[in-house]
């Protein structure tokens, strides 16, 4: 026995029926024990090891034997050079990373095992959850589009899935509450965030986030416009880069948000995990300092957002709570000697407002700024009022424990606001998306035909509602 567990010298000698294999030995070594794998019946195996087909010629010859070996046996491989996967809803975590604290509706997808350990670690300090963690390495069996697939169906349960990955789900599991947010402070949707240094199938790819991204956020983080990252990837994961430009038509034609750089994907995987999109495109920002409320400014326009324009009644309402000297346009200065009261005040005056869809608040530490008061007031604006409020606590030491209370109450806080009026941007252009296709779809007039002519009218039906612009074969 190891540390009480009784251990077995090889995979044929195990009596029971294995569910999962984790591969943990060098490469040279990987296709003996996955053919004992297979042998066993054992039909869902990861593998670590690297040293495959983005090491060149022999790694390649090696992967090729792999994959043959594991479609030999029907056998969903994951990996090889891979960090493996973890799900908190069961739960599993068959990493050699470190351990998820908190469950959450974040799923995400990594072709890179170092970055899910970044955001393992991240996902921690932030106490930010998730329920799904799938590290692809070099696909050489699995793929991003069996896991997309597997997502899907694991949220649309009454629909029959013929992706093998379900297989692993049990029956008997609470499959339809699987991916049902409970937890308090989260979101109603499932965002979806992907690392990928290639696309396997892009006609599939397409297809899946397409259908996806109509009720659950779905962003990317992909490398490869320059000839250095298109060698760097080849040797990291053996992916060959694709064109760019007709990634970038792909991903706007499926609703894919494309993050250009690891602080973006970060910032919306926390915005779309913990607040809803704004109903519309009005954006309010509240601030103790002049400087970056105008800063602010310049980045809701270049978001794609509007700032509120204010009516009499709540400029007269602010004029009550706030100094004379104050701001009571949008964005609303409270000045830089403003206590929590005067701030909460100021933004519930403010989330009141019909012409307001969404609130930015910004703070700087001042000597008399009250931080972790302010930030559990925000707190309870946020409970109080169905609106997204983002923060931007701007400095180092001094608003750390602010930044420790937003994260408890689940409000979404960046180190700058430019970060946080992005990210409401492209929620916003999420939502904005949703609605436009939710109009298309009652747009939709039934057709009319004789009772006889029923399996008739549900392909033109179909073709109907999925705009075919003529029917195939």
């Amino acid at each position: 026995t190891l540390n009480e567990l009784k251990y077995y010298k090889d995979l044929v000698s195990i009596p029971e029926i294995v569910g999962l294999a984790v591969i943990s030995v060098p490469a040279e070594l990987v296709l003996q024990v996955l053919n004992q794998a297979g042998e066993k019946g054992i039909k869902n195996v990861i593998v670590f090891a690297s040293g495959f087909r983005e090491t060149g010629v022999n790694g390649e010859k090696l992967e090729k034997d792999l994959v043959q070996i594991a479609n030999k046996y029907n056998i969903n491989l994951l990996g090889p050079n891979c960090l493996g996967f973890v799900n908190t809803n069961y739960p599993i975590n068959a990493t050699f990373g470190e351990l998820i604290k908190e469950k959450g509706n974040l799923r995400f997808i990594s072709q890179s095992g170092a970055i899910a350990a970044s955001l393992f670690d991240w996902c921690n300090s932030t106490q930010l959850g998730i329920s799904d963690f799938v590290t692809l390495g070099n696909k050489s069996v699995l793929n991003e589009n069996d896991f997309l697939e597997y997502f899907y169906n694991s949220c649309h349960p009454r629909i029959s899935a013929n992706n093998r990955l379900m297989s692993i789900v049990d029956d008997n599991s609470e499959q339809n509450t699987l991916y049902s947010p409970t937890l308090p402070g989260l979101s109603s949707v499932n965002p979806i965030g992907m690392y990928l240094e290639s696309i396997s199938d892009g006609p599939e790819f397409l297809k899946l986030t397409s259908r996806i991204s109509k009720k659950d956020p779905i962003f990317i983080l992909k490398p490869g416009k320059s000839l250095s990252a298109a060698v760097a990837m080849r040797s990291h994961t053996g992916a060959i880069a694709g064109e760019d430009n007709v990634l970038e038509v792909v991903l706007d034609q499926a609703g894919v948000i494309r993050c250009q750089t690891m602080e973006e994907f970060f910032d919306l995987s926390k915005a779309f995990a913990w607040e809803e999109a704004p109903q519309g495109n009005k954006v309010a920002v509240i601030s103790n300092a002049g400087g970056p409320a105008v800063i602010s400014a310049d980045a809701v326009v270049e978001a794609g957002l509007e700032l509120a324009e204010f009516d009499d009644q709540t400029k007269e309402q602010l004029l009550k709570v706030l100094p004379k000297s104050s701001s009571i346009l949008d964005p609303v200065d409270v000045l830089g000697d403003a206590l929590a009261e005067r701030y909460a005040q100021a933004a519930e005056i403010i989330l009141k407002q019909d012409q307001v869809d969404s609130l930015v608040a910004i703070l700087t530490p001042q000597i008399m700024t009250q931080i972790e008061r302010t930030a559990k007031l925000i707190g309870e604006l946020s409970a109080k009022y169905n609106k997204p409020i983002l923060c931007s606590f701007i400095g180092g030491s001094l608003v750390s424990e602010g930044e420790k209370i937003l994260n408890e109450l689940k409000i979404p806080s960046f180190r700058f606001p430019e970060q946080a009026i992005w990210s409401l941007g492209e929620m916003w252009k999420f939502r904005k998306r949703q609605s436009e296709q939710k109009d298309k779809e009652t747009s939709h007039q039934d057709i009319s035909l004789n009772q006889e002519f029923e399996g008739v009218r549900e392909i033109i039906q179909k073709a109907i509602n999925e705009e075919y612009k003529t029917l195939d074969n």
